[in-house]
């Protein structure tokens, strides 16, 4: 197969690191061209990876002529089979692009963010009967994808849950103790950690409100490991400084963003997403498959990955109170933080596998080339 991977998102996240990974491992088997926003963080992924790509520029997003006359003569060019989409943004282009061109490849697009309103104009008629099959990255997603876009679609529609890499290595006990000592981290302090960009929706603030009430309320010693990049310096400055004002400096630690989390992660006795409304969670299967006991917010797709007191806990949204409850218990109860651990482990293995979901993924794309 000839395939496309269309990505002209300029941020730096989950869905531009997915548009990488997918680039990388289908050009193991399958030629693969990557079309990237340039001078963008994908770009210099793509780039350093040695992977085949191209360059595009979308003037007009609701109707991009020009830039879909160049994208319909790639397909031509490179005799292209499937078009895989990433970024919502893109479908116009990739439409378009079908529609001018005189080969028709098949539109594959993969739907990473929540979808919260209608799209059953003529407008978004017009794009989605060029697309061949929907992805939704959770079940929730698929059922508002059916909801929200037209009838045709329905049938269209498939589930497929990201896949998670194992750790690189699982980490020794000595090897544990030597980075907490690193961090400052007492050996017997209960240790969480937060992973994920650093602003409000991301409920980091929720994280520092329940370990002061472990604090205050217990007297127990809990530690918070903070990880990510701000999207506002200030934001991140200002609740530094709050965490000092409350008395919690030597009990919240900010480390910027790393490369490997799940080494890091594996230092922690619990992982926390505290996120308002996660599509997914991705941080929640990554430290679920380096076996280590999880805890998210009730909503999006995070209940899909946690079954709550046998693989994880959930905790009230937006409730730094209920949070407090179930880190509370994680400490106190031994046995149950262990056996959500080796459970979580179990499942994700299963379920998040990232060979299995590049299999299906491009199974799903043989099997739409198979049926033209």
């Amino acid at each position: 197969m000839n395939i496309i991977e269309l990505c002209l998102s300029p941020a730096k996240g989950g869905l531009e690191l997915y548009a990488f990974r997918v680039a990388k491992e289908l050009s193991n088997t399958y030629n693969v061209t990557a079309v990237v926003a340039k001078s963008g963080e994908l770009e210099s992924l793509i780039k350093n990876n040695h992977i085949e790509y191209i360059n595009s520029k979308v003037s007009f997003k609701p109707l991009p002529i020009l830039s879909a006359i160049k994208l319909a003569r790639a397909f031509v060019k490179n005799d292209i089979d499937i078009v895989h989409v990433h970024w919502v943004k893109d479908l116009p282009l990739a439409a378009l692009a079908k529609k001018l061109s005189r080969k028709k490849p098949k539109i594959v697009f993969t739907r990473q963010m929540q979808i919260t309103r209608n799209k059953k104009d003529f407008y978004h008629r017009f794009i989605y009967k060029e697309v061949d099959k929907f992805i939704a990255i959770t079940k929730r997603v698929a059922s508002d994808l059916k909801n929200y876009l037209p009838d045709f679609c329905a049938d269209k529609i498939d589930v497929l849950y990201y896949g998670v890499p194992e750790p690189k290595e699982l980490l020794l006990d000595t090897e544990k103790k030597n980075i907490r000592t690193d961090l400052g981290v007492s050996h017997n302090s209960f240790l969480v950690g937060l992973f994920g960009r650093i602003k409000d929706e991301k409920g980091q603030h929720l994280l520092v409100d329940a370990i002061e009430q472990l604090k205050i309320k217990d007297n127990i010693d809990a530690t918070a490991l903070i990880v990510g990049h701000p999207m506002r310096e200030e934001y991140l400055d200002k609740m530094k400084e709050d965490v000092v004002k409350r008395g919690l400096g030597e009990n919240i630690i900010f480390k910027d963003f790393i490369n490997d989390p799940q080494s890091l992660m594996q230092v922690c006795d619990v992982i926390v997403l505290a996120t308002y409304e996660e599509t997914f969670g991705l941080v929640l299967a990554e430290a679920m498959r380096a076996g280590v006991a999880v805890v998210g917010s009730n909503s999006g797709g995070v209940p899909e990955i946690i079954n709550h007191k046998e693989d994880g806990m959930l905790f009230k949204t937006k409730d730094a109170n209920d949070l407090y409850v179930c880190l509370k218990l994680a400490m106190k109860d031994t046995d149950l933080l262990k056996s959500i651990a080796l459970k979580g482990k179990i499942k994700a293995d299963g379920l998040f596998d990232y060979d299995n979901h590049f299999y299906q993924l491009s199974k799903k794309m043989k099997n739409l080339v198979n049926d033209t």
